[in-house]
């Protein structure tokens, strides 16, 4: 049985080398996107004509890369940032949105789409590390079970008196008893983060809960 903290190592782990590979991937296209502006430099010194539409071409996929990659390092930080102290208040958003978007590559490769629904969430007092790899456990499991292709959602909301990150089961309603979720170890996550878990038997939606009080 993994502990929280063998468990949180892991977690680490496997996102920091999975952001290394993104940020990889975004240097690369960089420098050959470079390469083209400075083909372009270059005969434009030669008197040669350039192509205005080009350049914007060009341009526009350099500022997609770099707006990619400024988000993942931004949730990457976030991360690192989530053990300065054992709890502290934070948006649940950020945590939902951190998840997928740091863990986009290991979710890629389970062949299955993970969506986050935009909806007024809130603050919260918890663990922010732990609440982020509690989310990722709930996932991990789901994304692991084979023989399903419809999109897992996330939503996040407002509850009385705190806020829920709600999971679907992408209508199978079998999903977390069949994948053991949740298990001892999401129980003692779920304590760390000062955040309860339930399941919905007769829809399969997940519901982790932030209640103001417990803070």
């Amino acid at each position: 049985m993994s502990s929280p903290a063998k468990a949180g190592l892991v977690f680490f782990g496997a996102v920091s080398a999975a952001v290394s590979h993104e940020m990889r991937n975004a240097l690369a296209a960089l420098n050959e996107n470079a390469g083209l502006l400075g083909d372009f430099v270059l005969a434009s010194a030669k008197g040669r004509p350039v192509d205005p539409a080009r350049v914007e071409t060009v341009n526009g996929r350099v500022a997609r890369f770099v707006s990619k990659a400024d988000a993942l390092l931004t949730s990457f930080s976030r991360l690192a940032h989530s053990t300065d102290q054992d709890h502290q208040v934070v948006d649940v958003q950020d945590i939902a949105d951190d998840v997928v978007t740091l863990c986009g590559r290991l979710i890629l490769a389970r062949g299955r789409e993970v969506q986050v629904a935009a909806q007024p969430g809130g603050t919260v007092n918890t663990s922010p590390f732990f609440a982020r790899l509690l989310l990722w456990r709930c996932l991990e499991a789901a994304l692991a079970d084979e023989g399903q292709q419809a999109p897992l959602i996330i939503a996040v909301a407002r509850s009385a008196g705190g806020a829920q990150i709600r999971i679907s089961s992408g209508g199978d309603e079998d999903l977390w008893q069949r994948r053991g979720i949740p298990g001892e170890l999401e129980l003692e996550l779920c304590a760390l983060a000062l955040s309860t878990i339930a399941v919905d038997r007769r829809t399969g939606e997940m519901t982790i809960t932030w209640d103001s009080r417990n803070g």
